[in-house]
């Protein structure tokens, strides 16, 4: 199978634990986090975050560019995705293309509130044991 997961960079930890436990049950996952060791300092997180608060001509960026053919292209090639809260804007139109494309959707972690859009997920884990652990009892 292969995952897309969806999930703000502050999550990078908990992208990077689903990430390896989607791997080690034989699938393909195509994540933000590019490092498997996850090794990424706090400051250089948050500069990148800051870089794209500095983007004034964002329309003709070459990086912003370059991140979103890569997402697309992952959402593209994927058989699911998983939106993994807390999560962004970006995130969240991750998962709407996700959804328009036809793919199996996940959801994992506890709403803030009830959002109507939320409907658009297949499944609904409380938590990334609890998503593990349902794949490993398949």
């Amino acid at each position: 199978m292969k995952y897309f997961i969806a999930s703000r960079w502050q999550n990078m930890k908990k992208v990077q634990t689903l990430t390896e436990n989607l791997k080690n049950l034989g699938n393909t996952v195509f994540s933000y986090v590019p490092d498997e060791r996850n090794f990424v300092p706090e400051r250089e997180l948050e500069a990148g975050l800051e870089m794209f608060k500095k983007i004034k001509n964002w329309r003709q960026d070459n990086k912003l560019r370059n991140i979103f053919e890569k997402s697309l292209a992952g959402l593209e090639d994927s058989d699911a995705v998983i939106l993994l809260l807390p999560a962004g804007k970006t995130s969240h139109i991750e998962a709407g293309i996700g959804y328009g494309l036809g793919k199996h959707m996940i959801l994992i972690g506890e709403p803030e509130s009830a959002e109507p859009h939320y409907l658009v997920f297949d499944t609904w884990y409380k938590t990334i044991e609890e998503f593990v652990s349902a794949l490993r009892s398949k």
